[in-house]
C-alpha cells in the first residue's frame, strides 16, 4: 500500500497492482491509517515534517516485530549529483 500526497504517485502505485491513498501523514486519520503492517518505508519523507510527533501515527501502523526503515537525503553526498544550487534548501525541506 502507498500514501502519497501526489495523486499521479498514487495513479502509478495502483498502476501497479497495490492499493494507494492519496493523503500526507498529516492528513491521515485514525479511521484510514492501516493496521499492522510488517514493514513500513519513509523514503525521503522525514526532512519534510515540521512536526516529528507525526511519526506517532506511523508507530501505531506497525505490528509487533515489524521493520520500520527510514531513508534522508545525505548531506555528505550533496556535492556528488548536479542539481540546482540548494536543492534541499527549500521551503520544501526541513534543514
Amino acid at each position: 500500500m502507498g500514501i502519497d500526497p501526489d495523486p499521479q504517485a498514487i495513479r502509478r502505485v495502483e498502476h501497479l497492482g497495490s492499493r494507494g491513498h492519496v493523503a500526507s501523514l498529516s492528513q491521515l486519520s485514525a479511521d484510514s491509517m492501516p493496521r499492522g503492517l510488517d514493514l513500513v518505508v519513509l523514503s525521503h519523507v522525514t526532512e519534510h515534517l515540521r512536526d516529528l510527533s507525526l511519526l506517532s501515527k506511523v508507530q501505531s501502523m506497525l505490528a509487533p516485530a515489524c521493520l520500520l526503515y527510514l531513508e534522508v537525503p545525505d548531506p555528505l553526498g550533496y556535492g556528488e549529483y548536479r542539481r540546482s544550487s540548494f536543492y534541499y534548501f527549500d521551503s520544501e525541506h526541513i534543514n
